[in-house]
Order: C-alpha cells, then structure tokens, then sequence
C-alpha cells in the first residue's frame, strides 16, 4: 500500500507536468479526494495515513509538515517521480480518475467542495474528534457519483444569474430582444 507522501508525489509530478501550481493545501485537498475516489472504487484505502479536520479542509499532517516550508508558494519536491512503483494499477486509476475530475478546479473550489453540508469534513469540525473516519469518506463518495465533475450552481454566478419566464439561462447579450429575435424560433 501507498502511503500518502507517495500520493503527494504523485501529485506534485502531475502538477510539474501539467504547468500546474500544486501548493500544500492543494496536494492535501487532493490526497482526500484520491482517498475518497479509491475507497469508493476499491472498497479500501489508497493510503493508511489519516485525513484530519483542519479549519481549511482535510489535511495529512506529515505530507502538510512535509511542505509547510513551501507556505502558499508551488512546492518543489526533488523527488517527485519516486512515487511510480508504490502503486497497484487500480491505485494508480484511483489517482488518474482523481487528477482528471478535481485536477481541474481552482484550490479555493477544492475546499468549498471538502467542505460540503455534511460531508465528512463539516461532521467531524462539529465534533471532538480530528481524525476524518475512513467510513464516512467511503459513504460520501460511493453515494456522490464523484465521476460526473463537481458544478457551481450557475445562480451563484451574479454577472450570468438571469432567467427567462421558462427558467431558461439568459446571457447578457442574449437580453436584447431586437438583435436575437430571429432565434426565438429556433
């Protein structure tokens, strides 16, 4: 099995390879989300480490003092590719599936979407307790079809939050009725 620094690395590489700026609470985010994609797919942990609940989201401890150095600068690690031969194939699916569904969203969305409504994180921040149980990560992504991405609801969006009397979307320049009315047919 992987320990989390070996899924740390992963990530660290990914983020060179991809021109990609992968800070510590970046690599920590993902490291849940690699934890939660796996559990879900495999029905075991990616790594034994334990997420904790910290005030930004999950955090592993040992990868966070691993990088703290770094603070909110990408982080360099020489050893970035010594990762490769740490992984079973279907870990290593579990990180791509990880990479290619949360790699894409800014480290701010990662926390908001760590941070959902009672999810994981939010349920164990309201307790004594720090360490994140495995069996809520595995509860929260096996009922959240984590493979279709995570979207902001576009109400939340001020400059695009218009509807029509059908509910329909209205982007700006759509508005004006003189331009456009040759679509309304459409």
């Amino acid at each position: 099995m992987a320990t989390a620094q070996d899924v740390a690395r992963f990530f660290i590489d990914y983020g060179e390879k991809s021109n990609e700026r992968m800070t510590n609470m970046r690599v920590n985010k993902l490291l849940y989300f690699a934890q939660g994609v796996h559990l879900s797919q495999a029905g075991q942990p990616l790594f034994p480490d334990e997420l904790e609940a910290w005030p930004f989201g999950p955090v592993v401890a040992s990868v966070y003092h691993q990088y703290k150095r770094f603070d909110s600068r990408p982080i360099i690690d020489a050893e970035a590719g010594v990762y490769r031969d740490s992984f079973t194939e279907s870990e290593y699916g579990s990180l791509l599936d990880t990479a290619r569904i949360y790699g894409v969203f800014t480290t701010s969305t990662l926390v908001d979407i760590s941070h959902k409504p009672g999810g994981p994180w939010a349920v164990t921040m309201k307790t004594t307790e720090h360490i994140i149980a495995k069996d809520l990560i595995q509860k929260e992504f096996s009922e959240t079809n984590f493979l279709r991405p995570f979207v902001l609801p576009l109400d939340a969006i001020d400059i695009i939050n218009k509807r029509d009397a059908n509910g329909i979307l209205i982007l700006p320049r759509e508005d004006d009725d003189e331009e456009w009315s040759e679509y309304d047919e459409v």
